[in-house]
Formats: structure tokens, C-alpha cells, sequence
């Protein structure tokens, strides 16, 4: 990988990745088959003190078919499946994100993220959050929506499925050297859940 600082107009960075791979075809197979594979990615990244504004792209990532991450050969292996098997290993990905600090009036965030995979498969999700304090507490708001899309071989209906969750953090310090904290997540396709934390 290399980084290039273009000065007034932010930061690039480029990298690639090369895997080779041997996993049995089954659990009872004395043979292992390879695959070998590359993965590049480009960043961008700007940052604007003067308004508080951050812009990064986490730039773009595309992975050949036989690209294994560590991720992706620990389950193949647990799974004993084939070793070329598509499923969950991904095609390209593109995620950005930015910020920005309102100055007394807490920080906003927006952060993108679009991946697709080799068996056609692909995920998309938007994220907002809000971060501000009130006095001494302080608290965190985020909204984030995903869908995901499945491939024909998954699912002969090739349906696709969403969600929503919101989720909040509050912080409570009492004194200097113990604080409390409360977080609520909130899914249209799960429960609700609550937490409490002494610290």
C-alpha cells in the first residue's frame, strides 16, 4: 500500500492484497483445492478545520472471484464447504462518510456503505447520527437502515429484506471517578433491547 498527502486537497491512498488458500472440499477429504486471488482499494480522505468538516471516502474495494480474506477462509474451513463457494465473499464494496462539528450545538455524521458478493448477493445501509452534551451528560443518537438483497440460489424468490434501528447512549458521570450509562436499541425486525452500566 502507499499514502500521498495532495496538501489543500486532502490525503490518497491506494493498496492491494494477494491470498492463497487450500481448503478441503469436505470435512472427510484428504485434498485440499487452492485458489488464489487480489483485492484493491483506493481512499480519499479531506478534512476541513475551518468549518469542522470531515469527508472521507473509504473508497472503493473490488476483489477478484478467487480472493479469500482471513475472515473468508476461517469459515470456509469451519463450514467444510468447497473451496471455491461464492456465498459471503465480497465482489466490490464502496463506503463513505462525513461529519461535521456544529460548535456548541453537538456533531452530525452521515456514512454510506454499498457491498455486493460473487453469488450476486449484495447489502446496502445508510447511517445518520447526532452526538451533543447537555452540561455534563452526554448523549448519542443513531438511525441507520440496511437492506439486503439474496441471490436467486439463496432464495428462489430472490427477495429482498430491511430494517431499521435506532439506537441511543447517555453517559452520566458522577464525580470524577464513577459514571453511569444507559443505550437503547431499537430493530423493526428484532426487539428492543435495554442496558444499564456502572463504571
Amino acid at each position: 500500500g502507499a499514502g500521498l498527502n495532495l496538501g489543500t486537497i486532502g490525503a490518497l491512498s491506494l493498496d492491494a492484497s494477494q491470498s492463497w488458500a487450500d481448503i478441503k472440499d469436505n470435512s472427510a477429504a484428504d485434498r485440499t483445492s487452492s485458489s488464489e486471488g487480489q483485492s484493491y482499494r483506493v481512499r480519499f480522505s479531506k478534512d476541513i478545520p475551518q468549518t469542522g468538516t470531515n469527508f472521507s471516502v473509504a473508497g472503493y474495494r473490488y476483489s477478484t472471484h478467487g480472493y479469500y480474506s482471513l475472515q473468508n477462509f476461517i469459515d470456509r474451513a469451519n463450514a467444510h464447504s468447497g473451496c471455491c463457494s461464492s456465498t459471503g465473499r465480497t465482489k466490490d464494496r464502496f463506503d463513505a462518510s462525513a461529519s461535521q462539528i456544529f460548535s456548541g450545538f453537538g456533531s452530525l455524521s452521515l456514512s454510506l456503505v454499498s457491498e455486493s458478493y460473487w453469488d450476486n448477493s449484495r447489502m446496502e445501509s445508510l447511517g445518520v447520527s447526532y452526538s451533543n452534551t447537555l452540561g455534563r451528560v452526554s448523549y448519542f443518537i443513531n438511525y441507520s437502515y440496511s437492506r439486503n438483497v439474496q441471490s436467486a440460489s439463496q432464495n428462489s424468490d430472490s427477495s429482498q429484506t430491511s430494517d431499521n434501528l435506532i439506537s441511543l447512549t447517555v453517559s452520566v458521570p458522577f464525580g470524577t471517578d464513577i459514571s453511569a450509562s444507559y443505550n437503547m436499541n431499537s430493530s423493526r425486525m428484532g426487539d428492543t433491547t435495554h442496558s444499564l452500566g456502572l463504571s
